[in-house]
């Protein structure tokens, strides 16, 4: 946080505490510091925090306030948390929601289709330039790749949505090899081919930022699929 815009210059700063709908917890003062961080939360709970900052006489003033819930780095359906992303991926079916936080990942991921696999805008990254992508779609090269269960037909009302990832390099950095994908709000960078879409694929391609890709962008093979407001 920063200091108040108006008024005497802080001697220092006092945050407080809340869990859901209950009272303050005493607050700890932090001194002239700008930041604190607060440990023992529990997921999945809804907390409030409050900055109030006080002058040299101990005068406070009314602070500033904000609600956030702890999410574990990788969880599935707000109520399940996983050790890593692929572990949650293998573990999801046809309308779960898988959830990466504020992180970076270095392994790629298959998914099945009919999964939304949300991350945090600017904050969940998928870092693969230290890998040999290759590329190539289909080739197990793709950072996130949508895989049609064995022996079981993709069902074109299943969407598969991948949003909110910042993925580096990878080859292709998302794959669709049947169903339909709703890819948005992602920022792909130094990937071969941005998304690849097979001739099985339906969807839309959305708001999605694509930038240095040395082979495609976006690469469709299937006239099923809405590519619209993305930055090439």
């Amino acid at each position: 946080w920063g200091p108040p815009n108006t008024g005497p210059i802080p001697t220092g700063y006092r945050v407080y505490v809340r869990a859901g709908n209950g009272g303050f917890a005493l607050p700890v003062d932090v001194g002239n510091a700008t930041s604190y961080r607060v440990t023992g939360l529990a997921n999945y709970s809804l907390y409030t925090f409050l900055v109030t900052a006080y002058d040299a006489a101990g005068t406070e003033g009314p602070g500033a306030r904000t609600v956030a819930m702890p999410r574990p780095a990788v969880s599935m359906n707000d109520s399940v948390a996983y050790a890593n992303p692929q572990a949650a991926l293998d573990a999801a079916r046809a309308g779960d929601t898988v959830r990466l936080g504020s992180a970076t990942f270095r392994s790629r991921l298959r998914l099945p289709p009919g999964v939304r696999l949300i991350g945090v805008p600017g904050q969940t990254v998928l870092d693969l330039r230290d890998e040999d992508g290759g590329g190539k779609p289909g080739s197990g090269s793709a950072a996130i790749e949508i895989v049609p269960v064995p022996g079981k037909p993709s069902d074109p009302g299943q969407t598969t949505e991948i949003s909110g990832f910042t993925i580096l390099g990878g080859g292709t950095a998302i794959s669709s090899s049947g169903g339909a994908l709703y890819a948005h709000h992602n920022i792909i960078v130094g990937a071969a081919t941005g998304i690849h879409v097979d001739t099985a694929g339906s969807g839309t391609i959305l708001h999605n930022t694509i930038h240095g890709a040395t082979a495609r962008a976006i690469l469709v093979e299937s006239a099923n699929v809405a590519i619209r407001n993305n930055l090439l």
